[in-house]
């Protein structure tokens, strides 16, 4: 699953697109879609994973159930559950939480 979270606001007669997405691809065609454009933009998009990252993008969940939140807070509705030895993509990091990808 590709996460696409764009968003876009004016001020002083530029664009300013702001979010993320883990789709260099698609990254490269809203760039190449604004340049096309002819208009000033500033770009504020992070493609993931990157460097608040570093090099640590792949993990295996060690307990025998983790719990996959839909937002990085406890209190958070229960997304989905990986299983021990499970393999995990991480892509973004806020605070003690991770955004990560799973296999499925």
């Amino acid at each position: 699953m590709a996460i696409f979270d764009i968003n876009f606001d004016n001020s002083d007669d530029k664009i300013i697109a702001t979010g993320m997405t883990n789709s260099k691809e698609a990254y490269q065609k809203l760039v190449d879609s604004l340049q096309s454009l002819d208009v000033s933009y500033i770009n504020n998009i992070r493609v993931l994973p990157d460097t608040v990252v570093g090099n640590k993008m792949f993990a295996v969940a060690r307990n025998s159930v983790i719990n996959i939140r839909s937002a990085p807070k406890h209190s958070a509705e229960l997304g989905t559950q990986g299983l021990l030895g499970m393999s995990l993509k991480i892509l973004d990091k806020a605070g003690d939480f991770y955004r990560i990808q799973t296999p499925r």
